[in-house]
């Protein structure tokens, strides 16, 4: 420990002594544990032994529980890794297994509803035509008077033109419509 006068030079420490020397035991180390309380250290002990945790008293009536016996010490290391790891690995091969057997049933409930296969259409193409289509000849010509008046009733409609005209036109429209598909025929 170093001398409190400043004219001496400080000597070196050993890894078992305190830096701090007697404060050391008055600090606090992150606090008490849950349960477990600290009492201070009496000015007898030598001053570098840090402060004994003594566990609080319970008022519990159960005797206490046999010491388990030693076993061999847990090896330190990626222990609990690889556990949480087991149980990640576990929970993804449930979710696909669930997965699969969802989609098993479903193809198997979908099937059983339907007993026989549906019947693929068969509709062979035409076979192409080696003759060639004759064009159309002209229409004829009540067909042509038919639109000419249909084209007048919706002038006279677009234009807002409601009299005697339009009814007329309308009329007229009408007959030459029937001799039109009279011809057709």
């Amino acid at each position: 420990m170093a001398s409190d006068n400043p004219d001496e030079a400080p000597k070196r420490l050993s890894s078992d002594e305190s830096l701090w020397g007697n404060q050391e035991s008055k600090r606090k180390r992150g606090g008490p544990a849950f349960g477990v309380r600290v009492d201070e250290v009496p000015q007898e002990e030598e001053p570098g032994d840090p402060p004994v945790p003594v566990p609080a008293e319970r008022p519990d009536p159960d005797p206490p529980d046999p010491p388990d016996p030693p076993g061999p010490p847990d090896p330190p290391g990626p222990r609990p890794r690889r556990r949480l790891l087991r149980v990640d690995l576990l929970i993804a091969a449930a979710a696909v297994a669930l997965l699969l057997v969802g989609f098993l049933l479903g193809v198997a409930v979908t099937r059983a509803g339907t007993e026989e296969p549906q019947p693929v259409a068969n509709t062979a193409a035409p076979p192409p035509s080696t003759s060639i289509p004759a064009p159309p000849g002209p229409p004829p010509r009540e067909c042509l008077i038919a639109m000419e008046r249909a084209d007048a009733a919706i002038a006279y409609l677009v234009g807002n033109i409601r009299d005697q005209r339009l009814s007329d036109t309308i009329q007229e429209f009408v007959e030459s419509r029937r001799a039109c598909q009279a011809a057709v025929r």
